[in-house]
């Protein structure tokens, strides 16, 4: 995990600055303007005002998601102006379930990337996720979502520990002990009758998630309730939208 850094301050001291981006969201400003949401290397989570160029076909040329751009921009506020964008890849996703995952991604980071602080290392994971997602056997997408979201959470503070429980005992493999998860204290050993809306966990499937060993299908499993059930503490409650794409 990289430390977060917080880049507004050095923003202020320069007029125009340059990065490379995934645009995150897009919504209509005036007639002729955007307002752009992207996510950058150095910047982190970046918002500007973008007015699209016009080709000569008379359609207005306008960046799409999960393609790598650059962009060139200035200002000192929160909303910053967009003064050049190129695209410098082509789309990574473009269709199918791999889309919808890529969706997910861009909502999780919308939502919990505070704007102008640098995750310069969740952003290489995202771009390797894109990648994960592209050439995933299919049913097999959901582990570069578990990858992504265990990154996301411990850039933000939020990691998840897997080799030691609630107590500071090392969990280990083969001792068939169990835990409750929670996530304001993690694994919390289990010796009596456990609530039905407790999170029960096996130490050996937690010591399989601690190795990336993803090919056990309870492992995947129990990774994905995990990480809802560790997001939604984060989320304060806000619904994602696009985990509707899914059912």
């Amino acid at each position: 995990m990289s430390e977060p850094s917080v880049v507004s301050a050095s923003m202020a001291r320069s007029s125009r600055y340059q990065d490379v981006a995934y645009l995150l969201h897009s919504r209509n400003f005036t007639d002729s303007r955007y307002i752009l949401e992207f996510f950058t290397q150095q910047y982190g989570r970046l918002k500007a005002v973008y007015r699209p160029v016009k080709r000569k076909s008379g359609l207005i040329a306008k960046p799409q998601p999960f393609t790598p751009l650059t962009l060139e921009f200035y200002g000192d506020g929160e909303l910053k102006t967009l003064r050049s964008l190129e695209i410098s890849g082509n789309p990574i996703l473009t269709t199918g379930l791999s889309l919808f995952c890529g969706m997910y991604l861009n909502e999780l980071l919308q939502k919990l990337l505070p704007l102008e602080v640098e995750f310069a290392g969740l952003f290489q994971v995202y771009s390797n996720s894109l990648v994960h997602l592209v050439h995933a056997q299919s049913g097999e997408e959901d582990i570069a979502l578990r990858v992504f979201e265990f990154e996301l959470l411990s850039s933000l503070g939020y990691g998840i520990g897997f080799q030691y429980d609630s107590l500071g005992d090392e969990i280990v493999a083969g001792t068939g002990r169990t835990y409750c998860y929670f996530p304001s204290e993690g694994f919390v050993p289990q010796h009596g009758p456990v609530n039905s809306a407790s999170l029960l966990c096996v130490g050996d499937t937690l010591a399989a998630i601690a190795d990336a060993d993803w090919y056990q299908p309870q492992v995947r499993q129990l990774a994905k309730q995990i990480c809802r059930r560790a997001l939604h503490e984060v989320l304060g409650g806000q619904e994602l939208k696009s985990r509707e794409l899914f059912r």
